[in-house]
C-alpha cells in the first residue's frame, strides 16, 4: 500500500526521460505536453512521488534552476493549461483549431469552471463573441457572465470582492465570491474531505453594528456564548446563522466546510486561569478545531493584533496548551483572505502530526 504512492520503476525511468528532453528541448508546444505527462500521467495529479525526484513540485524547482522555466509556478500552470486543451478536444469534442495563441491565462479562467456543461456553454459563448481569432481570458469572464445571466443567476464578480446594499436599521447584507480554484494537494489529507464546488462561490452575509439585535440570534448585550461583540461599535457578520468578526473569518470557515471538519468559531471556554477569581475564566478562539481527533485552534489576526499584545496572546495560547491543546496557530488575515484553502490546509497537516 506505501508502494502505492511512490512512481514504480517503469514510471520512474520515464520521469528520467521526460527530464532529459525537457532540458533539451526548447519549443513550447513539447514543454507543455511533457510537463502535462508528468503532472497528470506519471505523478497522477499529486498523488504520487519519485524515489528518486521527490514531488512534481521539487521536480519543477530544478526546471527553475535549470533555466528551462522563469518560475516554479509555470510548471503546474502549463501543465493545468494543457489538461484543459485535452478537456475542450476531447471529452467536449469543441474545435478550437481556428483559435490563434491560446494563452495559458485563458485557459486556466476557463478550468476555473469545473462543472463541463457550464464549461461548454462559456467556451461556446466565447467563441461566438470573440472579436477575431484571439479568445483572451476577458472573453472567457464576460461568457461566464452572460452565461450566468442566462441562467438567472447572480453575477459572478471578482474573486473576494464586496458588493454592499443599503445598510437598514443597523443591517447590512454583503456577498463575498470565493474562487475555487483546485489547489494541488500533498498534505496528506484524504482527498475525499476536499469539497470544491465549481467556480466562483457566493457567500451571502449580514454586518450588524453592536446595538443591532438579529434576528433569531440573541442581542449582543445579552448573555451568549458565541461572537459577542467587544463594544458597542463592533460589527458583527453572520454567515450560516454564526457570528464572525472579520470577513477574513467567513473566509476561513467557508475553507474549514470545504474539508468536512468540526469546528466552533468564536465560542467561550470555561477554563483554569490563574489570573482570574477562584482560579476559573473564560477565554475565546477564534477557531477551535478537530480532526482525526485531535484539537487544535486557529486565529486569524487582524490589525487589533499588535506587537505590544503579543504578550497577552501568549499568555492565552499558553492557557489552552495547558488544557491539551497542542496546536494553536496565528495567520495574517490578508492571507487568510488570500489563501483560504492553503492556510487550512496546513494547518490541518500540523494538526494531523
Amino acid at each position: 500500500m506505501f508502494n502505492d504512492l511512490y512512481l514504480s520503476e517503469r514510471e520512474e525511468s520515464e520521469c528520467k526521460n521526460i527530464l532529459d528532453l525537457l532540458q533539451n528541448h526548447s519549443r513550447n508546444n513539447d514543454i507543455d505536453y511533457l510537463l502535462w505527462r508528468l503532472k497528470y500521467e506519471i505523478f497522477a495529479d499529486g498523488m504520487k512521488k519519485s524515489w528518486r525526484f521527490g514531488s512534481f513540485e521539487k521536480i519543477c524547482a530544478f526546471l527553475h534552476e535549470s533555466k528551462v522555466l522563469p518560475a516554479p509556478s509555470t510548471c503546474s500552470e502549463r501543465a493545468w493549461a494543457y489538461e484543459e486543451k485535452r478537456i475542450i478536444t476531447e471529452e467536449m469534442q469543441i474545435d478550437i483549431s481556428q483559435v490563434n495563441n491560446l494563452s495559458v491565462n485563458t485557459l486556466l479562467e476557463l478550468r476555473r469552471t469545473k462543472d463541463l456543461e457550464r464549461k461548454r456553454q462559456i467556451l461556446l459563448m466565447a467563441l461566438d463573441n470573440r472579436r477575431n481569432n484571439h479568445l483572451t481570458a476577458e472573453d472567457i469572464q464576460n461568457a461566464e457572465k452572460l452565461v450566468a445571466q442566462k441562467l438567472g443567476e447572480i453575477e459572478n464578480f471578482q474573486p473576494q470582492s464586496v458588493n454592499p446594499t443599503t445598510p437598514t436599521e443597523g443591517r447590512q447584507t454583503l456577498y463575498l465570491h470565493i474562487d475555487n480554484m483546485a489547489v494541488n494537494d500533498e498534505s496528506g489529507i484524504d482527498p475525499d474531505l476536499l469539497q470544491t464546488p465549481s467556480g466562483t462561490e457566493v457567500l451571502e452575509f449580514t454586518v450588524f453594528n453592536g446595538t443591532t439585535i438579529p434576528d433569531g440570534i440573541a442581542a449582543p448585550q445579552e448573555i451568549h456564548n458565541q461572537g459577542i461583540p467587544f463594544n458597542l461599535n463592533s460589527q458583527i457578520y453572520v454567515w450560516q446563522g454564526l457570528r464572525f468578526r472579520s470577513k477574513a473569518e467567513i473566509v476561513i470557515a467557508y475553507a474549514l466546510d470545504r474539508f468536512s471538519v468540526f469546528y466552533m468559531p468564536n465560542c467561550l471556554a470555561r477554563l483554569n486561569d490563574p489570573q482570574k477569581p477562584k482560579g476559573r475564566g473564560n477565554k475565546e478562539a477564534d477557531f477551535l478545531v478537530c480532526y482525526q481527533g485531535k484539537w487544535g485552534i486557529l486565529e486569524v489576526d487582524g490589525p487589533h493584533h499588535t506587537p505590544e499584545r503579543r504578550v497577552e496572546e501568549q499568555e492565552r495560547e499558553r492557557l489552552f496548551r495547558l488544557h491539551g491543546i497542542g496546536v494553536v496557530e496565528r495567520y495574517d488575515s490578508e492571507k487568510c483572505k488570500a489563501e483560504p484553502f492553503k492556510v487550512v490546509k496546513q494547518f490541518l497537516q500540523l494538526l494531523r502530526l
